[in-house]
């Protein structure tokens, strides 16, 4: 049974059809839960201690310069809250779906008006929310060690991030959903996170060969899959660049524009795909 600290998925409420008060009460429910969940399980705490530990690298290496000691901290500093908060929401999410499945939980929401697709949007959905609280925490953290951060180029850097983590989140949820094994999620989300950062240089050491002839067939052949493959995962190597902290670029609203384009369709395409392997599952 559940237990008296989880959210009422049904609330009766007069003057609305039974399908618009359970779908309204059950949204409510769930984004309730996935807030207490959170704070439960402790991660706010996990992200807060993540976030101190890069403060305290960025000090560190602060210290250790001789010169240019604010853009040290800056850099350190950005880099480790983007990675380290990017790998917690990554297995947070594999570890909440997982866990579901294996608790019975996902059963015991499902015998309720709840439909599989109203649980994977909901827990999507709250994850989202959960990535907008960790872009807030990291701008407040970064803007405490460094000036850089309250500029054009700060507000360029941190909702690339945020961008960047969505994408990770929705495609951890179609891994975690889809496999619904913790270690093959997280393997197979860390593979998809590798190709979509070294994108751009495999697509150049594609472009341009070494020691070979750029029109036979495997360079040719080569550079057809490598298309393909820019069609199927977003070049996030293109996304938080630190540079961006340190000297503003020329066309921020440009580039967040841009990585809308590419975010928008590939969390859309990737969240339907969950949806359709979530209904294939026989649980």
């Amino acid at each position: 049974m559940m237990s008296s600290s989880s959210p009422q998925l049904i609330n009766d409420a007069p003057g609305r059809t039974p399908s618009r008060q359970s779908s309204h009460a059950a949204l409510r429910g769930m984004l309730l839960f996935a807030a207490m969940e959170c704070w439960r399980s402790r991660f706010v705490w996990l992200v807060l201690t993540l976030l101190a530990c890069a403060m305290g690298v960025a000090q560190l290496m602060g210290s250790l310069a001789i010169t240019e000691v604010m853009e040290m901290r800056t850099v350190f500093g950005a880099t480790a809250m983007r990675w380290l908060l990017g790998l917690a929401l990554m297995l947070y999410t594999i570890n909440i779906i997982t866990r579901d499945a294996d608790t019975g939980f996902l059963l015991l929401l499902l015998s309720h008006p709840m439909s599989r697709a109203q649980y994977l949007v909901w827990r999507w959905l709250g994850l989202l929310m959960l990535c907008v609280m960790c872009a807030l925490l990291t701008g407040l953290s970064l803007g405490l060690v460094s000036s850089f951060l309250w500029s054009l180029g700060g507000l360029t850097w941190l909702v690339s991030v945020l961008l960047e983590w969505w994408v990770m989140v929705t495609v951890a949820l179609f891994f975690a959903i889809g496999l619904l094994r913790t270690i093959p999620a997280v393997m197979a989300t860390l593979l998809f996170h590798g190709l979509s950062h070294a994108l751009d240089a495999l697509q150049t050491m594609v472009a341009h060969p070494i020691a070979m002839d750029p029109n036979a067939l495997l360079p040719r052949v080569s550079r057809w899959a490598m298309a393909l493959l820019s069609w199927l995962i977003p070049p996030l190597g293109r996304h938080g660049q630190t540079e961006w902290l340190l000297s503003p670029p020329a066309h921020g609203w440009e580039l967040l524009a841009t990585s809308l384009v590419w975010v928008l369709p590939t969390m859309l395409v990737f969240l339907t795909a969950a949806l359709v392997d979530f209904h294939g599952h026989e649980l």
